[in-house]
């Protein structure tokens, strides 16, 4: 038994309503990949601005990582850092020049460019990138 005229473009519709679907799924999954990927790039940057900081722990909930996580060793150095005196943003590492820089901190004397130092206090973290010394006291 044939297919009429009327089933066969039916059919056709079908199929190109089918690619159309195919294609605006395609098309949204490599949006979804643009974005992911974006957010990928800008964590590889954040991490790399972070320098020596702490990475975020990842807390285990399994009992076999348990008895690790509890006897963790805590190092603590026995003599502070050694203080380090450049010219340059210790957050991006470009030349500091003048009436550009911010000392955030009187506790620590290292110097960073205003937008720099906005951006790493944003991320939460509360001490000098270079030092350690804590901005908040």
């Amino acid at each position: 038994m044939g297919y009429s005229y009327c089933e066969f473009e039916r059919a056709e519709n079908e199929r190109e309503i089918s690619r159309n679907q195919r294609a605006t799924q395609l098309t949204s999954l490599r949006a979804r990949y643009e974005r992911e990927i974006s957010r990928i790039r800008r964590e590889i940057q954040l991490t790399s601005v972070r320098g020596a900081g702490e990475l975020p722990r990842c807390e285990t909930t399994t009992l076999q990582f348990q008895s690790v996580r509890d006897e963790r060793v805590t190092y603590r150095p026995t003599l502070p850092p050694p203080t380090i005196f450049t010219d340059d943003c210790t957050i991006c590492m470009e030349q500091l020049q003048n009436g550009e820089s911010i000392q955030p901190s009187r506790v620590c004397v290292h110097q960073f460019h205003s937008s720099c130092i906005r951006t790493w206090l944003e991320m939460g973290y509360t001490t000098c990138p270079l030092c350690r010394k804590n901005f908040i006291y």
